[in-house]
């Protein structure tokens, strides 16, 4: 069995996909360590705690995170995902303990006890840039991550040419990339078209009538009414369950392709772009895989199973 460490900056998608991972039988959850990013900190923290419970099976310890980026002003996506980041369901407080112990040093002793650790990241990067720059030793023993992040060829509402994730924290994320944990970016791309979740497939979600399938239509109700009317079509997004697909079963991930990526730091016009190399000149070499194409309905298929 796989054993995982989720990094989040828990709001809707978020949400989705802790539920995902926590219902898969494939995977152990070990950890779930949280981020500033979607909403406030100690709002991600709760809306965390709100997922665990609702997926109803078990519930790995969680652990508070860095409130803000590591030297950029704090943006949030309220506006997309609603001001609680579960779309301002009025979700009861959730009963479950918080650790004590920071994420970030968490993230660090997780790396060191548990062979073949695997990392998700679904928010911004700076628990995991943090921890590398506290632990590098422990860090090294991370065998991958995979990550929510970046984009090619989609524009985004918070900025034309940055993924939410990385614009939030872009010093974070080149950390990462000159490191050398190898990534796997799953980008904004490939969750829209076929593999968005349009108004029939919304509804008969839904009619499952599981707690996890009105869950995952009611927490994203401030998202789907911001894209019917910023877009003027009515379909849902999931960036955060398609990367964690991808994690859970490999070949949802049709296409990837090896890249020497970095980070643009310094540009007025694009902060937080991710730039990709796909044939680097020596010495440079390909330090993580994009994916470009992934299967739409094995992805749906999987996301109503796990709400069924």
């Amino acid at each position: 069995m796989r054993r995982i460490l989720i990094d989040t900056d828990t709001a809707s998608d978020d949400a989705i996909a802790l539920v995902l991972a926590l219902r898969a039988a494939q995977v152990k959850v070990e950890a779930i360590t949280v981020v500033a990013g979607n909403v406030p900190l100690d709002q991600a923290v709760r809306n965390a705690m709100v997922s665990v419970e609702m997926a109803g099976t078990y519930a790995p310890p969680v652990y508070r995170g860095c409130d803000r980026p590591l030297w950029r002003r704090q943006i949030t996506a309220q506006q997309v995902h609603g001001q609680d980041g579960l779309g301002d369901r009025g979700y009861q407080a959730p009963s479950i303990p918080l650790e004590r112990e920071h994420a970030v040093d968490a993230i660090a002793r997780y790396a060191q006890q548990i062979e073949d650790l695997e990392i998700v990241t679904l928010g911004p990067l700076t628990n995991i840039a943090m921890a590398i720059r506290m632990y590098p030793r422990q860090m090294r023993r991370v065998r991958s991550i995979t990550a929510m992040g970046g984009q090619y060829r989609q524009r985004n509402p918070h900025w034309p040419a940055s993924e939410f994730n990385i614009l939030v924290d872009p010093e974070a994320a080149q950390i990462l990339l000159d490191f050398g944990i190898h990534t796997t970016f799953v980008p904004l791309d490939i969750c829209f078209g076929r593999a968005a979740f349009n108004r029939g497939e919304l509804d008969a979600l839904y009619a499952l009538g599981t707690p996890q399938a009105k869950f995952f239509v009611d927490c994203n109700q401030t998202l789907i009414d911001y894209t019917r009317e910023k877009y003027g079509y009515e379909e849902l997004i999931m960036p955060d369950p398609t990367a964690m697909a991808c994690y859970l079963d490999p070949s949802i991930a049709l296409k990837t392709r090896p890249a020497a990526t970095r980070c643009e730091l310094n540009s007025a016009l694009a902060p937080g772009e991710l730039v990709y190399d796909f044939d680097p000149p020596a010495p440079r070499r390909a330090n993580s895989a994009l994916v470009t194409e992934i299967d739409a309905e094995r992805f749906k298929q999987m996301i109503f199973d796990c709400c069924r």
